[in-house]
């Protein structure tokens, strides 16, 4: 009677395992096995329906004409569509079916036929009691404040071509230039009539719309003509008076010339500016010194003159003979004074010399200067003349394109006047019919086989989708492993769905006594077995059955359990079920009204409250009459008396519970009790119920031995063990 199992907090949803990506396919195929007269059943709804739909459905004829499309056929002025006619473009044939399905094919053929005055394209509109019924249903919107929108009136005209291009399509062969033309009616020699018609219409309509677009484009073509003369003799005008205008003889021999002239300028233009540069420096230096010859002699360029260095040497050469004359002669010696006079003589040559020299170089510079500003002005003129020919070039350039592009439309129009001229004599059509309609003998709507097969494969699927969201949507317990995953706690047994069992309670009380080798009752003893196993050392005497709800078969479980463990041991059944007390009616025990009511109000003995049921071989204390408050007298001390009196007299106690949902009784119960068996009814408990059950069981401190799947029908595809279990089982019966 410990807790000491903790509480599993991680349970897996069941419904987890049926995620569509994770079901297998075998348990799909069990799923739609046992679905399989449902979808049967919805097949063979489908078929019906669209059996009715085929008796009510009116029969629809195809009349068709075949007729072939040639674009610019047999144009004999455009050689290459002569030839290549295999290549006519899509957009044209489409441009054609178009036209035959256009509201103006229908109108011409309306009226031509008189199918205004056939009921399949027009019926006067009739006041009956749906157009009543719409007048009181605008009336009634425009109180609530939505008034209805305006109706447009349609002609009958428009109402019955709109009835006429809904019967009407068109289709290509592929690979030609075949179209066909399709009428679909009711009446078959309407549809016949009505296609050969439009076909006429449609041939009509392109020779009436060539002979029109001939006649425009000709007037228009005529009008372009005129347009284009005048203006090539405007544009041929323009060009002679620019020449006369300009003087120009060619524009391209002027140019060359100006440019082979600024080119020679520009190369000397650069000359003389670097000359002028080079002088520059030179020449500043030059104005600084003057007619000081002494600064004359920094000047690089003064030194570098031939002249001013020969002079020079003379002058040094003078100066270091008077120096050394001077060291041996005095002043008034002979050749000390023709030293002398040499050195005045050579210096003065050597001034004169450096002056010439600057002056030189002075003048080069002003050349420079005064030429390079010249060829500037003669080379910005030349660029000047060249640019005003640009523009003169571009100008003729200008005229003699509006000239050539005047011409050339003029020839343009000139000669496709010609060509329309000559197109309007030619008479030859781009459409013909190859076969009229012949009115259809078989109809082509509805196709019988066609809807028969969809409707029984739209039955069916949806019967297969029908059964798989039911699946996909249970939220019960539906395998073994589900319920020993949810619970947390080991599977005591797996009880199979018994047919035989259902609406008979006393039956399957008694499956362990009369039919024990039904799988039902090897079940049983799984259940016995694994007690005894988990009980070595025999502190599970006291063994309580409960369930979350009712109904899920806990009282035919307990008494079976009682009577193959009282094959073993000496073993009393409970009836603790105090609320709706069963045990005596399945057993048919008579009981004289006594039970554990009576035993605790203290009106009876133990003895007189314990019944033998010799043919399961136990003893059951059923619950008695004239009792009140089930769960106060569980929880009282003279219930705990008692079962304490109960174990010291018998093997084993098993206890036929109440709901856990139901009611607080199997939880006071549990107080009592040394192990738990919890059973849960296979497609019909929910999870949550079971969940919320387990929980209060473990809040008790209850010892959950483990749990029992009853009612168990395995699936095809599912768990083959179950499936083999209960077939050897069955076979042996």
């Amino acid at each position: 009677m410990s807790g000491d199992q903790p509480f599993p907090t991680n349970y897996q949803d069941p419904g987890e395992k049926r995620n569509p990506e994770l079901v297998d396919l075998f348990q799909l195929i069990g799923v739609f096995w046992e679905a399989k007269w449902h979808i049967m059943g919805l097949t063979f709804v489908g078929i019906m329906l669209v059996s009715l739909y085929l008796i009510k459905a009116d029969s629809i004829y195809r009349a068709t004409v075949r007729m072939i499309i040639e674009p610019d056929a047999y144009n004999v002025l455009e050689i290459e569509k002569l030839y290549n006619r295999e290549q006519a473009s899509y957009l044209y044939f489409m441009t054609e079916a178009q036209i035959l399905q256009s509201r103006e094919m229908a109108a011409r053929v309306v009226n031509r036929l008189d199918l205004l005055d056939n009921e399949i394209f027009y019926e006067p509109p009739k006041e009956d009691k749906k157009r009543r019924i719409d007048v009181y249903l605008d009336e009634f919107r425009t109180l609530l404040g939505s008034a209805p929108e305006p109706e447009i009136e349609r002609t009958p005209l428009q109402q019955a071509v709109d009835t006429f291009l809904e019967a009407i399509s068109v289709e290509f062969v592929p690979s030609t230039n075949l179209m066909d033309l399709h009428v679909d009616l009711e009446d078959p020699v309407l549809a016949a009539e009505i296609a050969n018609v439009l076909s006429d219409e449609y041939l009509r309509y392109g020779l009436e719309e060539q002979l029109k677009l001939s006649s425009e484009a000709s007037d228009w073509l005529d009008q372009r003509l005129q347009e284009a003369r005048g203006d090539l003799r405007e544009s041929e005008s323009a060009l002679l008076q620019f020449y006369d205008q300009e003087e120009l003889v060619s524009v391209k021999a002027a140019r060359g010339i100006l440019e082979s002239e600024l080119a020679d300028n520009a190369h000397r233009y650069r000359e003389a500016v670097r000359k002028k540069a080079e002088l520059e420096n030179v020449y500043r230096l030059i104005v600084k010194a003057g007619g000081d010859w002494e600064l004359l002699q920094g000047v690089p360029r003064v030194q570098d003159e031939p002249l001013v260095i020969q002079t020079k040497t003379s002058f040094l050469k003078a100066r270091e003979l008077v120096s050394q004359l001077s060291a041996r002669y005095g002043p008034k010696h002979p050749r000390m004074i023709t030293a002398q006079a040499q050195l005045d003589e050579a210096r003065d040559a050597y001034k004169k010399q450096l002056v010439i020299a600057a002056e030189g170089i002075r003048s080069d510079y002003e050349i420079a200067s005064e030429t390079a500003s010249a060829l500037q002005s003669i080379t910005d003129k030349s660029r000047s003349q060249i640019k005003s020919l640009d523009r003169n070039q571009a100008e003729l350039e200008s005229l003699e394109r509006d000239v050539e592009a005047n011409r050339e439309l003029y020839q343009t129009l000139f000669s496709r006047m010609k060509e329309t001229g000559v197109a309007d004599k030619l008479d030859f059509k781009t459409a013909r019919v190859i076969d009229e309609a012949t009115p259809p003998v078989k109809p082509i709507k509805p196709n019988a086989a066609l809807v028969l097969m969809m409707g029984s494969i739209g039955g069916f699927i949806f019967g297969v989708l029908l059964a798989l969201l039911r699946f996909l949507l249970n939220n019960t317990i539906l395998d073994p492993e589900d319920l020993e995953r949810l619970s947390g706690r080991p599977l005591l047994s797996v009880l199979p769905y018994e047919r035989s069992g259902v609406g008979h309670p006393g039956r399957m009380a008694k499956m362990e006594v009369e039919h024990s080798n039904t799988a039902f009752s090897e079940g049983i003893r799984n259940i016995r077995t694994s007690i005894l196993l988990a009980d070595d050392a025999k502190k599970n005497k006291k063994v309580m059955i409960t369930s979350s709800v009712p109904s899920e078969g806990k009282t035919s479980v307990a008494i079976n359990l009682a009577i193959a463990m009282g094959k073993m041991e000496k073993v009393l059944l409970v009836e603790t079920d105090l609320r709706r007390p069963s045990i005596t009616k399945c057993l048919n025990i008579v009981t004289q009204g006594n039970g554990i009511f009576t035993l605790m109000a203290q009106k009876a003995q133990l003895s007189e409250c314990i019944t033998r049921y010799e043919e399961g071989g136990i003893d059951v204390l059923p619950a008695g009459r004239g009792g009140h408050n089930p769960a106060e007298l569980i929880a009282s001390l003279r219930f705990r008396h008692l079962v304490d009196i109960l174990e010291s007299q018998y093997d084993r106690i098993i206890f036929d519970s109440a709901p856990c949902q139901a009611v607080s009784d199997p939880l006071m119960l549990s107080r009592v009790s040394d192990a738990v068996i919890f059973l849960v009814r296979a497609d019909d408990t929910k999870t949550d119920l079971v969940l919320d059950s387990i929980k209060k069981i473990r809040m008790a401190q209850a010892n959950l031995l483990g749990t029992v799947l009853n009612q168990y029908v395995p699936k095809r595809g599912q768990d083959y063990r179950y499936q083999y279990y209960r077939e050897y089982y069955s076979a042996a019966t």
